[in-house]
């Protein structure tokens, strides 16, 4: 008996663990953000992923959600979830036809329980770098090219160039102003280059529902050929 009395205790130990959580209110430190490319080219749709993140407290994910891009559902990613024994992160993918751009994009995470969502201004707005020069403009060392950002709506959290040519690139310094980015050219050999120009961005946030915290990360890489003098 003293022994069967032993084992109960060890069994009522292991059993004292944070109860799995049932309501979304359960769910502590709460942050959604979104993943979006727009380097696929058009008339292809951007790749978007949305994270649910919240306090990991021995269940990830500890219920199922419905997630939403404006009605238009997006698909549970075993693959982009997971924890670090912290946090649990929990990931969805759009692999439908996305809704129409607008003025404002929103993403729901539903439960029977309630709803988080985030509000993004311009969301689905096709992002892209440009400059007002011809392919194959010629330029020389120290010259410097400015690139703006379509969507003057975005925050900037940095940009960057490459200069190109077979397998050499060549970092060039770029420095942001608003919404342009100024590209300086390198000491590189002459010839035909083609400069990549990239950057991380971030869309307004109109409303963020139910979460600590909500955010964006946007991409997008534009190239264009050059002459070096």
């Amino acid at each position: 008996m003293r022994g069967w009395s032993w084992i109960g205790a060890l069994l009522l130990v292991a059993g004292c663990g944070p109860p799995r959580p049932t309501t979304l209110e359960e769910l502590t430190n709460k942050h959604v953000w979104l993943m979006v490319s727009f380097d696929p080219p058009a008339p292809q749709p951007p790749s978007l992923i949305a994270f649910f993140e919240f306090d990991d407290r021995g269940f990830c994910p500890p219920f199922d959600l419905a997630v939403d891009l404006d009605g238009v559902p997006l698909e549970y990613s075993p693959n982009a979830t997971g924890t670090d024994g912290t946090t649990c992160q929990v990931g969805y993918y759009l692999t439908a036809t996305p809704p129409p751009p607008a003025p404002q994009s929103t993403v729901r995470f539903t439960h029977e329980s309630g709803v988080v969502s985030i509000t993004l201004a311009r969301l689905l707005e096709r992002r892209a770098w440009t400059a007002n020069i011809a392919a194959g403009s010629r330029f020389r060392a120290g010259d410097t090219i400015g690139f703006d950002w379509s969507t003057d709506s975005d925050g900037f959290d940095q940009a960057h160039a490459f200069f190109i040519m077979g397998t050499v690139q060549q970092l060039a310094a770029t420095e942001l102003v608003e919404t342009t980015a100024l590209v300086t050219v390198p000491p590189v050999p002459r010839g035909l280059w083609t400069v990549a120009v990239g950057g991380v961005v971030h869309a307004a946030v109109v409303e963020c529902a139910g979460a600590v915290s909500c955010g964006s990360l946007i991409v997008r890489e534009d190239r264009l050929d050059l002459t070096i003098d």
